[in-house]
């Protein structure tokens, strides 16, 4: 399998964005809550790169349980910056069971694709 350099910059991209994600969870200082927030968006983020350049590039055609397989993962990153955002910027954040609405829609788009 061939790969252009665009899509190993991607790879790596995505390679490197959850190494970085390790190593703040375990290395950095500060509250626990909002290390674990960024390293979940830092987590989404490297997966949507890695999944979509498979998808786009035409790797993914070979293998048929991957097709598609990055659009849940898409309505993942806007809960994940806002839970970031917000706990920043709140002092004194807890996450409380009601912000899990805001995965609503990865939880639909995760079911209407299990099938597949």
């Amino acid at each position: 399998m061939d790969f252009s350099v665009i899509e190993l910059y991607s790879l790596f991209g995505g390679l490197l964005g959850m190494i970085l994600g390790v190593i703040i969870l375990f290395r950095a200082q500060g509250e626990r809550e909002i290390r674990i927030i960024l390293v979940i968006t830092l987590l989404v983020s490297s997966v949507i790169a890695i999944f979509s350049t498979i998808m786009y590039s035409g790797k993914a055609d070979h293998i048929p349980h991957l097709i598609r397989i990055d659009s849940p993962f898409a309505y993942l990153l806007g809960p994940a910056c806002f839970f970031y955002t917000y706990a920043t910027f709140k002092p004194g954040f807890r996450f409380h069971w009601i912000y899990l609405l805001h995965l609503l829609p990865f939880i639909a788009n995760l079911i209407e694709f299990t099938p597949f």
